[in-house]
This record gives C-alpha cells, structure tokens and sequence, in this order.
C-alpha cells in the first residue's frame, strides 16, 4: 500500500509503502513514480518488513528512499517468495538487468538492506559485450547512470548462493551490488558511453558476499567511499576511466578472497569496444583522474590483491592519464599475490602503510614484464617489519623506470627496471 502524507506545502512530498506479504513491484514503483512528479525533495519512506519486487526504474527523481533500518526494511526479488515467481528480465539496450535503476537523478538512499535470496533471481538474460548467454542472476541491485548527485548511507547489500561466478569457485545470485556507469551505445564493433556526472557518496554500508561497488567514465565528478564494510567478496570497488575527477576511498574494511579489493584504470573501457578512443570516450578521453586510498584495512585471502592500478592511455591514445595516493592503509595478506600491484600505471604515491601477513608474494609488484611500464612511483616510508615476502617486499620488474624507493633498513627489494632508485636507511 502506498500513501501519501499531507505536509504544510500544496501537494504531498512525503509516499509511505508497506509490505504486502506478495508482490511488492506496483506499489513500489507507484510511490517512486509519484516522488518523481512531486519534484524535488520527495520522500518515499519504506516501513520495517520484507518486500519483494522486480524491475523498478526512476527517471529524474530528486529526493529520499528511506527505510526503518539496515535491520528493519528488506527488499528482495520476487522469486525470493518462491522460484515459481517471475525473475528479473533485462530491458533491450541494457548492459545488465538492473533491479533498481535511478536515471538522471539526486538520490539519497538509507536505511534498508537488500538482501537477495533467491538461487536464480532472475529470467534468463545474456551480457552480449562479454559474449555471456543463459544467465539468471542479478547482475546490478542499484544502478545510478547518467547526472546527479548521489548519497548512499546505512545500506546493506547481501547475496546468495547462485549462478554467477568469476572463477573464483564460489557462486553467488549477484554480480555487482551498486553501479554508477553509463549503458553502452552499440554501434557494429564499437561500443561507446557517455560520461557520468555529479557527486557520488557511498558511506556506512555493508557489502556481504557480492562484488561491492562499481564506477567508470566519471567527467567532473567527485566519488567519496569510506566507512563501508564489503564482507567476502572477489571484487571490491572498480573505479575507471576518470575525466577530470577525483575518486577517494578511505576508512574502509575490506575482505577480498580473489581478485582484488581495489581496481583502478584509464582506458579500460577502450579494451573492450573495436572503435577508436574518441568513438568510445564520447564525452572526452579519460584524462587528470585522481585517486586517493587512504585508510583503509585490507584483508587478503587465496589469490587476492589489494590495489591494482593501470593506466592504458599511453597505448591507447599515447597519453598519461594516471595519478594516485596510496597512504596509511593496512595491509594483511594471506594469499600468493602481493597488496599493491601496478601495470602500465604512473605518478603513484605510495606511504605510511603498513604490510603485513604470513604469506605474499610480495608487498608491492610493479612492471613484472617489460611491457608492462611503470613509471615515477614514489615509495616512502612504509613498514613491511610484518610481512613474510615469498620474493620481496618489493619488487621492480623489468618494465619499471624512474622510479625511486626510500624504505627502512632491511626491506626487502628487487630492482630490475631502468634508473630507479632504492635507498634503505636506518630507523
């Protein structure tokens, strides 16, 4: 049921829904519709309980979705009240099926969990751009493409035993929990985007068994991440191909068993489309992106990094696009990879961290191959006192160039490159 409040203003900005024990999708989609023709400031407040939807899609809403509590308001798919239930269907012209979709929009989302429980959630769809067929999980539970400013606080995303894997060995019913990321434009062999933009504010959520968040193509935009707590997954945060923008991620703790924790990359997008930079990029070739990790607890399993950087500009286009700060963070690895690796990645920064663990590869990989070039990073100041290196706490491959290190007495390093510079010193 959906009702709206009666407020001091000519018309009501306030929609209250409640769990009808069924289906949820008409009720839900009411309210979202009838915030949207409101205008800004709406509010759609969702009462403590489970509720079970498919497919809800906003355009230009600015304002509020506000559950009772990460452990109060549960929304779920509709085959999570049983698999005789329709799935999620994915639109044509869509890159995943998207569960929620809020288009163009300010939203501020909070307090509610959605927790997706059924095996397969979903009809049977396919992901052409990867040439994946005969899928039936979720492939985004949030998606936020296109203008606006986004605030997402005291959300809980939480998946399932399912279908979809990343070779990993371990299936879950869920892709990616929460995107911001433009649908591609198809055009033969090219495949293009506009860019996004806006703020985008992802604070005191909780990520369980799911890869957490995903941005990319970003123009004059700034994304904050911190405070978040991502629980078991292969990948943590993507953030790709940066217009002159800036994407900080701090203070959380992340659980990373395969893959990587952190992913960050220029051109990214180009690897995947036949068409040349300008037919991808339409909105400007990614370029002055800023990411700054700072903060953050890391815990690393089976074959997992913790931060992996590439820059394929200078490839791609014949540019440097590439600017990072790595810093304070803490790393604990249990795996046969190494926390920080960079590839075709420079101008990084990494300080005042601290590595440790029983077993890594090492502490930070740069350059493995010589093609693989990195360039003026600056490594400083970091304690590797805890950590068991297989081959060093830090590693120079033979792609690596102007680089410099300046590291305590009796770090570990192996320099291959070409005029770099190692200096270790006395506490």
């Amino acid at each position: 049921m959906v009702v709206a409040i009666p407020t001091n203003v000519s018309a009501s900005r306030t929609f209250v829904v409640t769990p009808s024990g069924g289906d949820d999708t008409e009720n839900m989609q009411h309210a979202i519709d009838m915030a949207v023709s409101a205008g800004p400031r709406s509010v759609v407040l969702l009462t403590a309980g489970h509720f079970y939807c498919n497919n809800i899609v906003a355009n230009g809403f600015h304002g509020t979705v506000k559950g009772a509590g990460m452990d109060a308001t549960y929304i779920d798919t509709l085959r999570g009240l049983g698999d005789g239930y329709p799935g999620l269907i994915k639109p044509v012209n869509i890159l995943r099926n998207d569960f929620f979709t809020f288009v163009d929009s300010d939203l501020k989302m909070s307090d509610l969990t959605f927790d997706i429980t059924a095996y397969e959630p979903a009809e049977v769809w396919s992901f052409e751009l990867f040439g994946m067929y005969d899928l039936t999980y979720v492939g985004t539970i949030l998606q936020i493409p296109g203008n606006g400013d986004t605030e997402i606080v005291r959300v809980g995303f939480i998946a399932h035993d399912g279908t979809y894997t990343e070779g990993s060995g371990r299936y879950t019913n869920v892709e990616w929990a929460l995107t911001r990321y433009s649908n591609p434009i198809f055009d033969g062999d090219v495949v293009s985007a506009e860019p996004n933009t806006g703020t985008f504010i992802v604070s005191d959520c909780h990520f369980e068994h799911v890869d957490a968040m995903g941005v990319a193509y970003l123009k004059d935009s700034y994304v904050k991440l911190t405070h978040n707590v991502l629980d078991g997954v292969v990948v943590g945060i993507e953030a790709n191909d940066l217009l002159n923008s800036v994407v900080e991620i701090s203070y959380n703790e992340i659980d990373v068993r395969w893959w990587s924790a952190i992913f960050c990359g220029q051109g990214v997008m180009a690897q995947f489309s036949a068409g040349s930079p300008e037919e991808i990029f339409l909105g400007g070739l990614p370029a002055n992106g800023v990411w700054l990790i700072h903060h953050n607890k890391f815990y690393l399993s089976e074959h997992a990094d913790a931060i992996v950087l590439a820059d394929y500009g200078p490839m791609t286009w014949g540019e440097k696009s590439f600017n990072a700060i790595i810093c304070d963070n803490e790393f604990n690895l249990d795996t046969d990879y190494e926390a920080v690796y960079g590839f075709y990645a420079s101008n990084v920064k990494v300080m005042n961290n601290r590595f440790a663990g029983p077993n890594a590869l090492a502490g930070i990989t740069l350059g493995w191959d010589y093609g693989e070039e990195c360039s003026d990073w600056r490594i400083f100041c970091n304690d590797f006192a805890s950590l068991n290196a297989a081959l060093a706490d830090i590693y120079l491959g033979p792609g690596t160039t102007d680089c410099k290190v300046m590291e305590a007495h009796g770090t570990s390093v192996i320099d291959l490159g070409t005029d770099n510079i190692v200096r270790t010193m006395k506490k």
